[in-house]
């Protein structure tokens, strides 16, 4: 065995340097990547809480998507250390996010932007029926679940300022410890200008 596994704490791990928007948008929109991705996002996760949130989803294959993940600069290990001699490492999003730039969206075929998005609403409904199908919830309460469509009229400085402060709001939420009394919400947002 490595002589540093007699510590129960590996050496810090290299920094990946992240790629920021300069991510590959079939890298982050890989439906796996995606349920990845949004695991991570807020809170770091070892490789076991990952196979614990994705329990359909093979550990070998899980693990390879990881790898990409990381080799393609949307992940990065965060912590590593060796836990009953095995190493383990928790992985998060890098400091500048694991977004994609417009510029390399706008490159892409139409269709296929129209397919990532579908494969999005795809990750939602499946949280929606794993929510809702869940024999702990019990009935549905109505205050737990709302979804609904606002159609507004507003300048591109308008919408631009709005996104700040829906941004700003969940950015505040986001600080909040776990703690008892607060649940996991997920919050998706979709904005586009209408036809």
């Amino acid at each position: 065995m490595d002589e540093s596994a007699s510590s129960s704490r590996a050496k810090p791990p290299r920094r990946r340097k992240s790629a920021g928007g300069k991510l590959d948008p079939r890298l982050v929109l890989h439906p796996v990547h995606l349920r990845i991705l949004t695991a991570v996002q807020r809170r770091p996760l070892t490789t076991a809480q990952l196979a614990a949130e994705f329990p359909t989803i093979a550990q070998a294959t899980l693990y390879r998507h990881i790898s990409r993940l990381v080799a393609g600069g949307a992940l990065i290990v965060s912590d590593e250390r060796w836990v009953h001699g095995a190493r383990e490492r928790t992985y998060t999003v890098p400091p500048q996010g694991a977004y994609i730039s417009r510029e390399k969206l706008s490159r892409l075929p139409k269709r296929e932007i129209i397919g990532f998005f579908n494969q999005f609403l795809t990750l939602l409904s499946d949280g929606f029926a794993r929510h809702v199908e869940s024999p702990a919830k019990g009935k549905l309460h109505p205050n737990q679940v709302r979804f609904f469509v606002e159609n507004l009229h507003l300048t591109e400085a308008e919408r631009a300022g709005l996104l700040d402060d829906i941004r700003n709001l969940i950015e505040r939420a986001a600080r909040l410890p776990a703690g008892p009394g607060r649940q996991r919400q997920t919050l998706a947002h979709v904005s586009f200008p209408s036809p």
